[in-house]
């Protein structure tokens, strides 16, 4: 179960607000799974995390662009590459596979690595206009 705590603030309420919305589709997936109903929630999570990617990535991009963000570039190739992995988790899912355990582990990662490690650099840049 991921919480949200002040460590994984990038000092910019809009994107600190949509990153606890992956935090709760992820917890949501989890909670499904111990119940034994992951299956029956993961469409619905996978088609949120879906939109979520369209939705928070842009709002992100256009925030760094506005400030200037030196690492702009890298950073959409690395939600180019996020959303990529999302849509084929999704397609796969459409396709009949079960894959609950990799998309709470895809999700975890994210959280992990992209919040924690990609977004935290723009931290200092765009917290500071926030």
């Amino acid at each position: 179960m991921l919480t949200w705590t002040p460590a994984l603030s990038v000092g910019v309420p809009q994107m600190d607000e949509q990153h606890q919305i992956l935090i709760g589709l992820t917890n949501r997936l989890e909670d499904a799974m111990r119940d034994a109903k992951g299956n029956e929630v993961l469409g619905e999570v996978l088609a949120a995390l879906a939109l979520y990617v369209q939705t928070h990535f842009g709002a992100e991009e256009r925030l760094m662009a506005a400030a200037g963000y030196p690492e702009l570039a890298a950073h959409q190739a690395v939600h180019e590459a996020m959303t990529r992995q999302v849509l084929a988790i999704q397609r796969s899912h459409q396709l009949g596979r079960a894959l609950t355990i990799q998309t709470l582990h895809f999700l975890g990662d994210w959280v992990e690595k992209h919040i924690k490690g990609t977004d935290m650099r723009y931290a200092a840049l765009l917290g500071s206009r926030s």
